[in-house]
């Protein structure tokens, strides 16, 4: 069963408010654990750099894409129907293909499990992934300061406890089938779950799909959408050193500090593509179910 849009805060990141901004986070974990980020400091260019990037990808034949099959490492191409998430789904797999991509950790290369396509075929694709993935990181830690305020804790809890010094954050870039055979009338692009880590930020094409399910145990289930949002306010961004892929996804567990901090100035200077943030099943136990993982899936429109 499936109902209109849900209505979500959307958390200006760039706000000086901070007390605010962590109330309206408090508010949206308990009631749903999703919510926007607006002025998040990944620019608008290079998310246009990353979808571009992950089309070239997906659109490769499939034995090309299979050559970079995901490894031992969980780094690489997964194809369609190669994963299930809701274990109940009576289709083979879900109809999505993946990427993933993780962080290198101390720039150890001989400890980096990545796969890249060949440099010659993507001369950009490693260099913009490894930039998008470094840039979201430091945003996820920036709400991540919001939450634990939220949580009355420390601005910097997750950090001063050691959250981060065990990098696991993880790109995923997804890719859902725009037409289904017959036989797959039914299936899902992703199937019903919960994220199992800390915290996702999706950003997205504008293609609808995402759904969340708020009472899980109601019958028949209510399913709501989960909109794209354009136009936010935008505000310039500048650093300070104080010590056809539908979807692109970032998985925020947990990782290494950067010292990099990201602070907004006060002119407007155009308008920006929010994010979709929403909390995994680690975050659900670590505030002893205060905040609310939901369960999700992705349609495929046909």
């Amino acid at each position: 069963m499936a109902a209109g849009n849900l209505h979500l805060p959307v958390v200006d990141l760039a706000s000086t408010n901070l007390r605010a901004s962590a109330e309206s986070i408090r508010k949206a974990c308990v009631e749903s654990g999703f919510f926007y980020v607006s002025n998040h400091g990944i620019d608008d260019g290079l998310l246009e750099r990353v979808f571009a990037e992950s089309k070239k990808f997906f659109e490769l034949p499939l034995e090309e894409k299979m050559a970079l099959q995901r490894n031992s490492g969980h780094r690489g191409y997964t194809p369609p129907y190669a994963e299930k998430l809701d274990a109940s789904s009576k289709f083979e797999g879900d109809l999505k293909e993946s990427f993933y991509i993780g962080a290198t950790g101390n720039g150890n290369l001989q400890n980096d499990a990545n796969q890249w396509p060949s440099e010659e075929q993507f001369p950009a694709w490693k260099d913009t992934m490894k930039l998008y993935l470094a840039t979201a990181l430091v945003t996820c830690k920036r709400i991540l300061s919001l939450i634990s305020l939220s949580l009355d804790l420390d601005a910097e809890f997750f950090q001063n406890i050691g959250a981060f010094n065990c990098p696991s954050d993880v790109l995923r870039l997804l890719h859902y089938p725009g037409e289904v055979n017959e036989c797959d009338n039914g299936n899902y692009g992703a199937s019903a779950h919960s994220d199992y880590g800390m915290l996702t930020l999706l950003a997205t094409d504008g293609t609808p799909g995402l759904q969340i399910c708020r009472e899980k145990d109601r019958h028949p289930q209510l399913w709501e959408d989960v909109p794209h949002i354009d136009g936010c306010q935008k505000y310039s961004i500048h650093r300070t050193q104080p010590g056809e892929g539908r979807d692109t996804v970032f998985d925020f567990l947990s990782g290494d500090g950067c010292g990099e901090r990201l602070h907004a100035s006060k002119g407007e200077v155009g308008l920006s593509r929010a994010l979709i943030v929403n909390i995994g099943d680690l975050l659900e136990r670590w505030t002893n179910c205060v905040f609310r993982r939901l369960s999700f899936w992705i349609q495929t429109l046909i």
